[in-house]
């Protein structure tokens, strides 16, 4: 610094010049600058958006993340309050307070949920979270898009209520239809129980009477009736799905085919069908359900 020398009287003798080292400074500076360079290098590399504000809640830096996922310009956002970017989309009060709060060091934004219409992006949905950089009165503000993964969450959530809603009206059409099969299976039984007796009345009354042939196919329709009765009470078995009760025991299916093809008898004479099987097992299951399952598949 250079400065005039004046005597007592107010007259110009001289000059005055002080030299005063400025290499702390410049070093200092230095360093905060390849900081700040450094810094920058990193926020630029992240795939998150980005926003460092100063202590006004000014954008001093944004990462290209942030200008790729909100369709702006730098000329847009930088030295922008981050109240009034994007035509004012994020002028929120509790944001703005929420962000106030963190300098000097006195709190964090974490996980701060954020749902807005943007004007060049549409419905988003995001998770703000924010922090002092060390001692430097800046905020780093990152943000998250997190909209699919919300609404896959809401999508879920409506799903389960929905699926519920059917749980309580499955549980209810279970109710009815094992009330409607104990009725019907109750009286469905009644004719083939008047049948089988009526037929070992006939059987007996006119035991001499009868033919050989009469009497096998008396025996032949009274096991059928006798078969349609279990089948009728299977059903009411197979209605309780709710208590998950089942008669499960060993089971050998090649007796099942016999008796299948002794029931469809007069089926595969009509058609004069050649019906063959190979080695079966024996397995864990429920007799009668089997059985059905081998005149569904044969008739």
């Amino acid at each position: 610094q250079i400065r005039p020398y004046r005597t007592s009287d107010n007259k110009i003798d001289g000059a005055i010049i002080t030299f005063t080292s400025i290499d702390t400074l410049k070093k200092n500076q230095e360093l905060m600058d390849g900081h700040n360079h450094y810094l920058e290098g990193v926020i630029q590399t992240v795939p998150m958006p980005l926003l460092v504000l100063d202590s006004e809640l000014c954008v001093k830096l944004a990462n290209d993340a942030f200008y790729r996922t909100f369709q702006v310009m730098q000329d847009q956002t930088l030295n922008t309050l981050v109240c009034k970017l994007g035509n004012k989309q994020w002028d929120i009060p509790k944001l703005r307070a929420l962000l106030g709060d963190i300098l000097p060091g006195k709190s964090k934004l974490e996980n701060y949920e954020v749902e807005h219409v943007f004007q060049n992006v549409g419905h988003k949905i995001l998770l703000l979270n924010a922090a002092q950089i060390d001692s430097a009165q800046v905020i780093l503000l990152s943000i998250e898009d997190i909209t699919e993964r919300k609404e896959r969450e809401r999508g879920l959530q409506k799903l389960n209520r929905a699926l519920q809603k059917q749980g309580v009206e499955l549980q209810h059409s279970n109710t009815e239809l094992e009330q409607f099969a104990s009725v019907a299976s109750h009286d469905l039984q009644e004719p083939f129980h008047i049948i089988s007796s009526f037929l070992s009345l006939l059987a007996a009354s006119y035991k001499d009477k009868l033919e050989p042939r009469a009497h096998e196919l008396i025996k032949i329709t009274q096991d059928a009736a006798g078969r349609a009765q279990e089948l009728i009470r299977s059903l009411l078995d197979y209605a309780r799905v709710d208590t998950g009760e089942r008669k499960r025991e060993s089971v050998d299916l090649k007796a099942v085919f016999r008796r299948t093809l002794s029931d469809l008898k007069l089926q595969v004479e009509e058609c004069s069908a050649d019906i063959t099987c190979g080695p079966l097992p024996k397995i864990t299951g429920d007799r009668l359900h089997l059985t059905r399952l081998f005149q569904n598949l044969i008739s």
